[in-house]
């Protein structure tokens, strides 16, 4: 991680960027502090100028984790609701001769009061975006974060996997959230990021958590769910059916499964992110299915949704190294949503799928006896 931020540091298109969101601070110092979630008012912050020395800022209550996990040198603690983290980084920017610079600061994730106390502190500095640049940094992704994603789509996969083919009519939504559950954390996911599932007509919600409502035989039952595996997310959704399929169902689904390998069939170095979202329009059309989402996918990695956003407005090259969450749904005319979700890298001649330990060619048809009823 620290390797890609050095490579790209000449075009650092500022005196210093400043990252405070927790998916950018934990990529670029190492260290992965929890409460940056949990009380977001509790910031961290890593400074790394154009040239020179990298400075990390983290409340003094988690200042023996950074020492012990991150890789820069230079850290600074803040006593918490007696001394400021924008105060602290002040002082280190005017102690590099940076209060009167060009300052790439995460608009998107620092609060409108920590925005107008850093003007306020070094009122002759140009605060202007940095989280494009940022964004870019983190897109490709180095052979140790595939590897970390691959493992924990391929742990999340295995886990709907054998879930869903225990389902039985009679048991709740609950119960099959908590096999989810159970078997993420069994395999070494440190906590479940979401579980998203419904049935029948649940379906069509397009994130409905798990409820009391009781498995029918014939229900659709569709899940997206994820993770965290040492900070990087898995994200995957998948569509079964409860014990036997209609041939409707089956012809639905097998339409779909054909539009997703297409799609990633095509998937290449230098194709554009819009392009792909085209080509999944156009495989929509051929599939005789009618075609109605924002975006196709996304890239995945510390963060749920990053760039590239493949959607008709992105026009991002892809390249090698990069990860994409590709996922066409379907809704029918009846309310049901069916759903698939793969994680794939862009390789250099095509791509690679990273997500697959279950046998999702052909819609699952649940074991109707499993868990009784």
């Amino acid at each position: 991680m620290r390797k890609r931020m050095t490579e790209m540091a000449p075009q650092i298109p500022f005196d210093a960027v400043i990252a405070s969101s927790l998916e950018n601070v934990y990529y670029l110092s190492e260290t992965l502090i929890l409460t940056q979630r949990l009380i977001p008012d509790r910031l961290a912050l890593v400074l790394w100028p154009s040239g020179g020395p990298v400075t990390f800022i983290v409340c003094s209550i988690e200042e023996s984790l950074a020492r012990l996990e991150s890789w820069i040198g230079d850290i600074r603690g803040y006593a918490e609701f007696t001394q400021s983290p924008i105060a602290v980084l002040a002082d280190v920017l005017r102690e590099r001769g940076l209060a009167g610079g060009r300052l790439g600061i995460e608009t998107r994730h620092l609060t409108a009061a920590y925005y107008e106390e850093l003007r306020r502190l070094l009122p002759q500095a140009r605060l202007e975006p940095g989280d494009a640049f940022l964004e870019r940094v983190r897109m490709v992704k180095s052979a140790d974060e595939v590897q970390r994603l691959e493992e924990a789509a391929t742990v999340t996969d295995r886990a709907i996997w054998d879930t869903f083919t225990s389902a039985a009519p009679g048991v709740t939504e609950l119960v099959i959230s908590a096999g989810l559950q159970q078997r993420l954390l069994v395999k070494g996911a440190e906590s479940v990021a979401f579980c998203v599932l419904g049935s029948g007509d649940r379906t069509r919600m397009a994130h409905p958590l798990p409820g009391s409502r009781v498995l029918k035989i014939g229900d659709i039952l569709r899940t997206d769910f994820g993770g965290s595996f040492r900070g990087y997310y898995s994200d995957l959704a998948r569509t079964a059916v409860v014990g036997h399929a209609t041939p409707h169902q089956r012809d639905v689904y097998a339409r779909l499964w054909a539009v997703h390998s297409a799609v990633i069939e095509e998937v290449r170095p230098g194709l554009l992110a819009c392009d792909v979202y085209e080509l999944c329009r156009d495989q929509f059309t051929r599939a005789r299915l009618e075609f109605n989402m924002p975006h196709v996918g996304h890239g995945l990695g510390i963060g749920l949704h990053e760039s590239p956003l493949l959607a008709p407005h992105v026009e991002e090259p892809l390249v090698p190294g990069m990860t994409l969450a590709i996922e066409p749904m379907h809704f029918e005319p009846t309310g049901e949503r069916y759903h698939v979700e793969d994680l794939i890298e862009v390789t250099t001649d095509g791509c690679r799928i990273l997500s697959r330990a279950g046998k999702w060619e052909r819609l699952l048809e649940t074991d109707m006896k499993a868990l009784g009823r």
